[in-house]
């Protein structure tokens, strides 16, 4: 409360907050939204000062923050992540594994 009053800490009514979901994929966890919130010193003043409490919050409540703060930049990141990610299972999709004898009768139909 003291670093509030002090105007070293940011307070975001409720009513203000925007939602916003996140994917549960690797490029898009905790630590890389915390990443992300460190460029931004005004998300900064709205998370916690202890790094281990960071690390203890929920994602959900982390993305809505940064969301809230930022705006469509961040939203249009996390869409980069997600075509990033798309696109790593796209070109893994291409190139599949079978057993040799599977391969043969499915060449053959």
């Amino acid at each position: 409360m003291r670093d509030l009053a002090a105007g070293r800490r940011r307070r975001i009514k409720e009513i203000n907050v925007k939602h916003i979901t996140i994917p549960h994929f690797d490029g898009l966890k905790l630590e890389t939204m915390l990443m992300y919130a460190a460029m931004v010193p005004e998300v900064m003043e709205s998370l916690p000062t202890v790094e281990r409490e960071r690390e203890k919050l929920p994602r959900p409540y982390l993305a809505n923050l940064i969301y809230t703060i930022v705006g469509e930049p961040f939203k249009k990141w996390v869409e980069a992540k997600v075509n990033e990610r798309h696109e790593l299972r796209r070109q893994q999709e291409d190139t599949i594994q079978m057993d040799p004898e599977i391969a043969a009768a499915f060449n053959q139909s």
